[in-house]
């Protein structure tokens, strides 16, 4: 078969580039929101009970002030970030998908991911951030690196010499970092809470390279909506009550929760802090889905600079507090683990040359009609993000249009089912290895239009999550 006409295939790369370009700025944007969250987090305990709580007359112990009260500040963030979530699924229309997705078995390693990167890597953040300051920022987006570590050991993926280069920077960023312990100005605490800062990075780590690989199939904003309710109630429900437990006193749950949710002022800081997490983790999800986990993360690991640059400026210059300055090896120290970081992300020469290799082994669109996929096996319709990727692959190629005209009956009015949104899913998975581009060309409306076809890797992880007949199933 020819391949496609020049005009096609040129207008299908420009599409390529704009949604890579497009997925690398949603990355680097989560980071800037994760630095305003930071700022605006520990502002919140920096108010109403928590000024008293954190003072020589409080009357807790060593212990509950750092361990038990980083705690409860993440519960109550994760569970506001949460409340926001929910209200946008509301909103989108795909509340019945968040409890589909949900049980479903990518559900469940989000779920299991959020209790690792939920009340551990972000309780450890946010304790480390109460005793080391914003210098703590940058240990916690080592967490590419032990993502990258974590896929040697387990996963058996090499570590070539570009990678390694990267994690020496990104090391001796973290020595430049650490040696502000050992200052005359610094805190006591300095050195611990950085040592508990490599603990968030390496939570971090773990949910991105596990939750890279088994949820992807999910729709961003229902993944980033069971990460946060299941870290919200893991926090509040779980977590503060056995750290209060441990602490000697299991009472003291009720009181502290009681006392801080009742001070307007605080909370009212917790909500912003809120939406910025929400909004941040949402969208570290959704760059990794468009420009690949590994750059994805690497970009948003740019939080190492934003976060002490909004704590000093919304904490110390807008609210007047002191504390906030950052040593100026950490101004240093910070871009430079972020070059680290994108080393052990991304070949740069692939970056450079990327665009030329796009779609170079594609043929001309044919417009061939696709089978209608079925619904579940207990005759409920499937999350739209499983139904796009199942039609795919029960079909055995399929476009953006060919999808829309399948799923229109079942899902109609879904805004999610839309030419526009089904594109996006479909570039996604090719991105990220489940789908590939078979076929390019124009549809009738002369936009560009990419048939793709699954990957022998992507038919298995269709078949193993979502489901298809038997017939269909890879061979064992």
């Amino acid at each position: 078969m020819n391949g496609p006409d020049d005009l096609a295939l040129a207008l299908a790369r420009a599409q390529g580039q704009r949604f890579f370009v497009k997925g690398l700025g949603i990355a680097v944007f989560s980071g800037i929101l994760y630095g305003l969250y930071s700022a605006f987090v520990s502002g919140a305990q920096t108010t109403g009970p928590w000024l008293a709580w954190f003072g020589t007359d409080s009357g807790l112990t060593a212990f509950a002030q750092v361990y038990v009260l980083g705690m409860l500040a993440c519960g109550l963030n994760d569970c506001l970030s949460a409340v926001w979530a929910v209200g946008l699924l509301a909103v989108k229309g795909k509340l019945a998908d968040l409890k589909r997705s949900a049980a479903s078995k990518p559900g469940l390693v989000m779920v299991a991911c959020a209790l690792v990167g939920g009340p551990i890597a972000n309780g450890a953040y946010l304790i480390a951030l109460k005793m080391a300051g914003p210098a703590a920022a940058p240990i916690t987006a080592l967490c590419p690196v032990v993502g990258a570590v974590i896929g040697r050991v387990l996963f058996k993926q090499a570590i070539n010499a570009r990678m390694a280069t990267g994690i020496a920077i990104c090391l001796t960023a973290s020595l430049m970092i650490g040696s502000t312990s050992f200052g005359a100005e610094a805190p006591p605490t300095m050195a611990l809470g950085l040592a508990i800062a490599f603990i968030a990075a390496v939570g971090w780590g773990v949910e991105g390279a596990i939750a890279g690989y088994g949820t992807v199939l999910i729709d961003y904003q229902v993944g980033i909506t069971i990460r946060q309710l299941t870290a919200g109630i893991a926090g509040l429900g779980l977590f503060v009550p056995a750290l209060c437990l441990t602490s000697g006193d299991a009472g003291l749950f009720g009181s502290l929760l009681g006392q801080a949710a009742g001070d307007g002022r605080s909370m009212a800081l917790f909500a912003v802090a809120g939406l910025f997490s929400f909004l941040s983790f949402g969208l570290w999800y959704r760059g990794n889905s468009m420009c690949g986990t590994a750059l994805g993360m690497a970009c948003n690991g740019s939080y190492s600079f934003w976060t002490p640059l909004f704590c000093w400026l919304v904490l110390g210059l807008g609210f007047g507090q002191a504390g906030w300055a950052v040593a100026p090896i950490v101004w240093l120290a910070a871009p430079i683990m972020f070059v680290g970081l994108l080393m052990v992300a991304v070949n740069p020469l692939t970056l450079l040359t990327w665009r030329q290799s796009l779609f170079t082994d594609v043929v001309a669109l044919t417009g061939e009609s696709r089978s209608a996929p079925a619904p579940d096996a207990a005759g409920r319709p499937l999350p739209v993000n499983y139904a796009v990727l199942r039609h795919v692959a029960r079909s055995g190629a399929a476009s953006a249009d060919d999808v829309v005209a399948a799923l229109a009956q079942s899902y109609r009015g879904r805004r999610s089912c839309q030419r526009a949104a089904v594109a996006e899913s479909l570039a996604a998975a090719e991105k990220n290895g489940i789908l590939e581009v078979r076929a390019v060309g124009l549809n009738a409306a002369g936009q560009v239009a990419l048939e793709y076809r699954p990957t022998a890797s992507g038919r298995a992880m269709i078949a193993r999550f979502i489901g298809l007949p038997e017939e269909l199933r890879p061979a064992a």
